[in-house]
């Protein structure tokens, strides 16, 4: 159940950034969110690159305090930034537009409450990390069964190759 419970946490905790940032910033805490406000011509092309590198400076913000929090073991490896994995891909922009979606959706209606639309884009961000993390489990499944599948066939192919001589 945890896979269902830590996106709704995480959807509340935007919906509380929501509530809070809205009104100074609109809320972009996402390059996502600002790149989908500057497509719907909700912000101007000349704030693109400034929400970017605020939301840049606020991810290295939250990697120093994780360190802090945990003593130094709050590690970021990019030894497989390089690699590209089309289902890993396909997920996210799939997350990505349910999201942007629920944003979308709530961001256009002039005729519910700033409150009603955080918690619309709170939840529309559970709901997509529900939805990605369902469809990663499915993923992960087939790699391992892939993987088993040939370790066993490879295992098997060993057995019956054995010779024994006289």
């Amino acid at each position: 159940g945890s896979w269902m419970v830590d996106p709704l946490f995480i959807g509340l905790t935007l919906m509380l950034l929501v509530m809070g940032l809205g009104a100074i910033s609109g809320a972009h805490v996402n390059p996502a969110v600002t790149f989908g406000f500057w497509t719907m011509r909700r912000i101007k092309t000349i704030m693109v690159p400034v929400y970017w590198l605020s939301q840049f400076l606020g991810a290295l913000l939250a990697i120093g305090v994780m360190n802090i929090m945990t003593n130094g073991k709050f590690i970021i490896s990019l030894a497989s930034f390089t690699q590209f994995n089309a289902p890993l891909l396909f997920i996210e922009l799939i997350g990505a537009a349910i999201f942007m979606f629920g944003i979308a959706t709530v961001a256009s209606r002039n005729d519910i409450s700033n409150g009603s639309k955080a918690i619309g884009v709170g939840m529309s961000l559970a709901i997509a990390l529900i939805a990605g993390t369902s469809m990663l489990m499915i993923v992960q499944k087939a790699a391992y069964q892939k993987y088993t599948d040939a370790s066993s066939s490879s295992t098997s192919t060993t057995n019956t190759q054995k010779v024994e001589r006289p």
